[in-house]
């Protein structure tokens, strides 16, 4: 800590106790590091601007990219060196530019060249966050991992010019700390312009089958890495993790790919198996929990051959997944599972 009594001196000219500068090269003596007597100005740093922004979760063979904030929230995109190291005051640590975070809030001093010739953190990032954004709720938006955050009120958003146009089930990369972000980038766009609610018929990694009420049996292939949430359940993962039964409503782009599912509920019962017997509308499925009979209700769904049928398409031997209220009351059966 310096104080008045403090001798500052730069070549041989005595300068007063406050004439330091960030960036300042300079030797210190003294009795402790709470009670610093004399420090020798070696080389005084000179630079032509200061510029405050983030680190972005991008780097190329050039370096790190730095997202400057200039005027209203306008952002300007710079390579930095990986060779850079930044102080972060607070911690009293060197973190190497290689080792920063996405989010990470920076302040550079920059020479003539925009060339950083002192880095030094601002605030680091807490949160750390890279996932699906699944929507708001309340005054909170929820990402992978059902985690509610609030944005700050001077939030920078990296790919679209303001939070508010992010779709759901875009993935992006989130800084900030404790439950409050202050910033976020873009990995991928979602922006689902339509949602179609049905029941799943049939799932694989590049598309879901579902039947509609209204539009019948529709088939959408997913765009890429496609997410789903569970609001009731307070849950949300991977869409290969929904079975067939499950009721949903999938947010449809432009070019009519499924971006994300919202699951809305799931059947009260449900069973997979093979069919060893049928009475009229009664049938027995065998499958691992045993054996057990269950009846499939007159107007049920029996989705079979890649379309709609009645109950009486149903055949011993058929590998099945029965849904519906109970045993007793079936209303979707679905074939080939």
């Amino acid at each position: 800590m310096i104080s008045h009594d403090t001798v500052v001196f730069q070549g041989s000219n005595r300068r007063p106790f406050y004439d330091l500068e960030v960036g300042d090269t300079v030797m210190v003596a003294g009795p402790s590091d709470s009670e610093i007597g004399f420090i020798l100005i070696q080389d005084r740093m000179t630079f032509e601007s200061a510029a405050e922004g983030f680190i972005g979760s991008s780097s190329g063979s050039k370096g790190r990219v730095f997202y400057k904030i200039e005027g209203h929230k306008d952002l300007i995109p710079q390579m930095i060196s990986p060779d850079l190291n930044f102080i972060y005051l607070k911690e009293r640590i060197i973190v190497p530019c290689k080792d920063m975070k996405w989010g990470d809030k920076v302040k550079l001093w920059l020479d003539g060249r925009d060339n950083p010739v002192w880095c030094e953190i601002l605030e680091k990032n807490e949160l750390n966050l890279y996932g699906h954004y699944l929507g708001e709720k309340g005054d909170l938006h929820y990402f992978s991992g059902f985690i509610g955050l609030k944005p700050s009120e001077d939030i920078t958003v990296v790919g679209v010019s303001k939070f508010d146009e992010i779709g759901v089930g875009s993935t992006v990369y989130i800084g900030g700390q404790g439950n409050i972000m202050n910033y976020v980038e873009i990995d991928k766009l979602c922006e689902p312009l339509w949602w179609i609610h049905g029941d799943i018929l049939n799932l694989d990694k590049s598309s879901i089958t579902i039947l509609s009420t209204r539009y019948g049996v529709i088939n959408y292939l997913f765009a890429g890495d496609v997410g789903y949430v569970d609001w009731a359940a307070k849950k949300d993962g991977k869409v290969a993790e929904l079975e067939p039964g499950d009721d949903v409503k999938i947010g449809i782009d432009v070019e009519e790919r499924a971006v994300f599912v919202e699951k809305t509920g799931s059947p009260r019962f449900r069973i997979d198996g093979t069919i060893t017997a049928i009475s009229n509308r009664t049938i027995t499925v065998t499958g691992d929990y045993g054996t057990l009979q269950v009846v499939v209700n007159k107007n049920a769904a029996v989705y079979k051959g890649g379309e709609i049928q009645t109950y009486s398409a149903l055949a011993k031997g058929d590998k099945v997944m029965v849904s519906g209220y109970s045993a007793d009351s079936i209303d979707l059966v679905v074939c080939g599972k």
